[in-house]
């Protein structure tokens, strides 16, 4: 009689036809713990949920978080959203992070820890994308008020912009579903094509912060009907 698996434990079928052991367990004050081990040896993978448990308990019982590198917990993201649409393009950036930040603990990464990494991508000429969209519109600024922006304004970022417009919509009282949609938050939800009416209800809702006490009088989305073009 063969040894019994783990419980928690199951195979899990690749794409190229091998398989890998994966954790599906629930566990009581915690919930469901879904991941992959990241490898098929059944005996390295039992001790990978041991110790997931472990951390698990640490966590839950005595309110201790798991002293994580940069490189495990990216390592470990990869694992999971493997089959995610768009995962190489994460794991291409992740990848050009490791040799500057692979090391280092999560908990003392900061935004002056990757000044290594911009400076390398500057010296080989690679532009980064939001900071080259941040000076252009530094300089359309300053073209078309005539005047140096804001420090604060050259220094937003564009997650901030997101968080803002979050802000916003919630402060407008825009229901949280349509704020997922709006954001482009992973829901749950299994339709992901929607309907002449649900985009206009979404762009009702966006424009919904123009009533907020908070935001200025701008209209964020603009539903152009068929007559007017």
């Amino acid at each position: 009689m063969g040894k019994r698996t783990m419980p928690g434990l199951y195979k899990q079928v690749r794409t190229d036809g091998r398989f890998e052991w994966k954790i599906d367990k629930r566990v009581r004050n915690y919930g469901r713990v879904c991941e992959s081990t990241g490898t098929s040896d059944y005996v390295e993978a039992e001790r990978y949920l041991t110790r997931r448990l472990e951390q698990i308990r640490q966590a839950t019982v005595f309110g201790v978080r798991p002293k994580r590198s940069f490189r495990e917990a990216a390592t470990e993201y990869l694992n999971d959203h493997r089959r995610r649409r768009g995962i190489s393009r994460d794991a291409t950036a992740l990848k050009n992070l490791d040799p500057y930040i692979g090391d280092r603990m999560i908990d003392e990464i900061h935004d002056g820890s990757f000044d290594r990494y911009r400076e390398a991508r500057a010296k080989e000429g690679i532009s980064i994308g939001w900071i080259a969209a941040r000076e252009r519109a530094t300089v359309r600024y300053k073209k078309e008020l005539g005047t140096e922006p804001p420090k604060g304004f050259q220094r937003v970022r564009a997650h901030d912009l997101r968080h803002t417009f979050g802000r916003r919509l919630r402060a407008a009282g825009v229901s949280l579903e349509d704020r997922q949609d709006l954001l482009g938050h992973e829901a749950g939800r299994i339709t992901t094509h929607y309907s002449a009416a649900e985009i206009e209800n979404l762009v009702t809702a966006a424009n919904q912060i123009t009533k907020s006490r908070e935001s200025p009088m701008r209209t964020v989305l603009r539903l152009i009907s068929a007559e007017a073009k």
